[in-house]
């Protein structure tokens, strides 16, 4: 038995992660009954160190968010969940630290999201757990504006990005209602660009010049630590976890099991 679960959890692990888009925000240590669904609300505030990449150019960005996101997970089995996410970012702030350069402004954007979580192993109080999911997401960090006596100049930033990432955890269960958890995760797909685009106006001629320029936009580290707590009384849940190391966040939840 203990051999069929594992091949379960890990083919649904990498059967979902390949094939779908998920997050920061979903419960990685949840796990259903067979049969039953699961949706959570939960807030996140996040920063997450970028590398740009470019022809001689090398830029850190950290990128500061706000993330209010939604989850619904289906218990396949016992030992295996699957679930998808979307999530708003509600303002999205890259702090650009150059000399030459100065980022006043901040966006928005969304996050799509699915994935897989499963137990690996169990002994009593104890769980073994593994998840992954893919994430995409798309961003809009607004404009500067700078006008002079004959021209104005506008540039805009916009970043999208899709990770795979697989991660593994220890659970234990405190009492039946309250857990902790802790564990680590690794990026295995980090694919991200930033588009730069740049308008000049001429107010004399009318001319308007034109130019877009594309960076890559890799993660700092590929590796993010967690850990977390939960507390269930009946149907209801809450939910907090930090993570760092690649990533800093700290997420606080609510769920309903149905």
């Amino acid at each position: 038995m203990k051999l069929q679960r594992i091949t379960l959890v890990l083919f649904t692990l990498v059967f979902f992660t390949a094939h779908a888009s998920a997050q920061w925000f979903s419960d990685p240590s949840g796990i259903l009954d067979e049969g039953a669904f699961r949706a959570d609300l939960s807030f996140s505030l996040n920063e997450t160190d970028y590398e740009l990449k470019d022809a001689g150019l090398r830029l850190d960005i950290p990128v500061e968010r706000q993330i209010l996101g939604v989850t619904l997970a289906y218990g396949i089995s016992d030992a295996v969940d699957v679930f998808l996410a979307a999530g708003l970012i509600l303002d999205a702030e890259p702090q650009i630290r150059d000399d030459d350069l100065r980022w006043r402004d901040s966006g928005d954007g969304y996050l799509l999201s699915a994935g897989a979580r499963g137990v690996l192993y169990r002994q009593d109080q104890f769980s073994l757990m593994g998840y992954g999911y893919v994430q995409h997401i798309d961003e809009d960090y607004g404009r500067l504006r700078d006008e002079y006596d004959f021209f104005i100049e506008t540039t805009r930033l916009e970043a999208d990005r899709t990770e795979l990432a697989l991660g593994v955890l220890g659970r234990y269960d405190v009492t039946e209602e309250f857990h902790v958890y802790a564990g680590l995760e690794v990026i295995l797909v980090d694919d991200g660009d930033l588009n730069v685009k740049f308008t000049e106006e001429n107010l004399v001629t009318e001319d308007v010049f034109r130019e877009r320029v594309t960076f890559d936009m890799d993660r700092d580290d590929i590796l993010t630590a967690r850990a977390g707590a939960a507390y269930q009384a009946g149907n209801a849940l809450l939910r907090a976890e930090y993570a760092f190391l690649g990533e800093e966040t700290l997420t606080v939840g609510v769920g309903i099991n149905f």
